[in-house]
């Protein structure tokens, strides 16, 4: 009995589980969400807009050798190799160069544009470097650098263009040179050699191997002047370098070198300091005894250096203009310059 009864229960089972409904597939409804992309859920980066771009292949022009008294003229070529026009801005030249032109600051992708430069050379002698900034719409590089170089050339060098002598002993027997050397076959020869001063005296010397002279300089011993100023003067044979003309000056030394000669300053209201360096000259060994102030509100101390130098350190100066002209005196122990005066000399202020 038991047993049938199982067998009808496991008979109505099957029926139900027949009748039960099977259930249908899945299905996702349509979202109004984006979906993401398979690169870790991140957008695709968006492309650099279409942009204009500055090329010059040739930035630098080298002019090799060339005499200084020309002038060095030369084009760069501009290229836009970008998608968009490219404009020129401006084009800025340094100091002794200049831009004759730009032939178009509108220059369209694939096109090219120039830019003359021109250089004078003269008056100018050994290696020149001189740049145009160019300022452009190039997003990626606003400025860029053109140079000319080279090395100007003189026909006929003078060296030194200048003798500036500190500390002149006369009693040393110096002597100073001037060198006159043409670089061409033109026989070079001096004419009218002149110095301007009776205690300086100039003679000129062949120089051997080369077309050219030396002027030699000599001084006399006695000389009570404390700066000598002049020019060394001459004509020459030469039809590039007709005339010579050399600055000179020559500062005596004395027992003590003394330096500034003179404190200058720009008016102000506000408390500055200064320095006076005194150091040996023809006496080896002095001393600093006092320093008179021509204030009562300054100050100063003395400083003992290497080798019998001092320094004197003047604090609390006013540089107004009632102090114009006014000296701090310095006493020392030095036979013929035991009192030494530096004044001050007070610029006015430009108000704009």
């Amino acid at each position: 009995m038991r047993q049938h009864s199982i067998y009808i229960v496991m008979y109505l089972a099957a029926l139900v589980a027949k009748a039960a409904p099977v259930p249908s597939p899945t299905t996702v409804a349509p979202s109004d969400a984006p979906l993401q992309s398979a690169h870790n859920g991140h957008e695709h980066p968006t492309e650099n807009p279409p942009a204009p771009k500055l090329v010059c292949l040739a930035a630098t022009f080298d002019f090799g050798e060339r005499d200084n008294s020309q002038s060095i003229e030369h084009e760069f070529v501009i290229q836009n190799e970008g998608e968009t026009t490219l404009e020129i801005i401006r084009a800025k030249p340094s100091c002794g160069c200049t831009v004759a032109s730009i032939s178009s600051k509108q220059i369209a992708p694939g096109k090219s544009a120039t830019i003359a430069a021109k250089l004078d050379l003269k008056g100018k002698e050994g290696r020149q470097h001189k740049t145009i900034t160019v300022e452009s719409n190039d997003p990626e590089k606003s400025k860029t650098i053109l140079a000319i170089k080279g090395t100007a050339i003189a026909t006929v060098s003078v060296s030194p263009s200048s003798i500036i002598v500190p500390n002149y002993d006369p009693r040393a027997t110096d002597t100073k040179r001037i060198t006159i050397v043409a670089r061409d076959d033109h026989p070079l020869a001096i004419n009218d050699l002149t110095t301007g001063n009776p205690h300086i005296f100039a003679e000129t010397v062949p120089l051997k191997g080369k077309n050219g002279v030396e002027i030699q300089i000599t001084m006399t011993s006695n000389l009570t002047e404390k700066v000598i100023n002049g020019r060394i003067t001459a004509k020459t044979t030469h039809p590039k370098k007709p005339d010579i003309s050399v600055p000179y000056r020559f500062t005596l030394l004395g027992e003590i070198s003394v330096y500034p000669e003179k404190i200058q300053m720009v008016s102000q209201k506000q408390a500055v300091t200064r320095f006076i360096s005194l150091s040996p000259g023809k006496v080896k060994k002095f001393a600093i005894e006092k320093v008179a102030l021509p204030d009562a509100d300054m100050k100063a101390s003395v400083q003992n250096l290497k080798n019998n130098r001092y320094r004197i350190v003047i604090s609390n100066i006013m540089p107004t203009a009632d102090l114009d002209g006014k000296k701090v005196t310095i006493h020392t122990t030095a036979p013929t310059m035991k009192l030494v005066s530096v004044p001050f000399k007070i610029i006015a202020r430009n108000v704009k």
